[in-house]
């Protein structure tokens, strides 16, 4: 929830998202974050990224989901 949390703040705009949404987030963000780095480092099989990775993982799914779901009307 946590790594959600840094997420949603790091990334620019409103997320319309609630706590299990949230740590769902933070949860993918991990397993993206995890698979990049391995990606990255050409290691071991899956192992979490750690807290940054996580975050960056995370900020990855945020930015893939708003450009899947479509433009959405302005919150007043």
């Amino acid at each position: 929830m946590i790594i959600g949390g840094l997420a949603r703040f790091l990334y620019p705009g409103e997320q319309r998202l609630g706590c299990l949404g949230t740590l769902v987030l933070g949860v993918s963000g991990a397993i993206v974050g995890g698979i990049v780095w391995n990606v990255l480092l050409q290691g071991e099989p899956y192992r979490p990224g750690g807290w940054i990775m996580s975050t960056i993982g995370a900020v990855i799914v945020l930015w893939v989901a708003e450009k899947l779901g479509g433009p959405r009307p302005p919150v007043s």
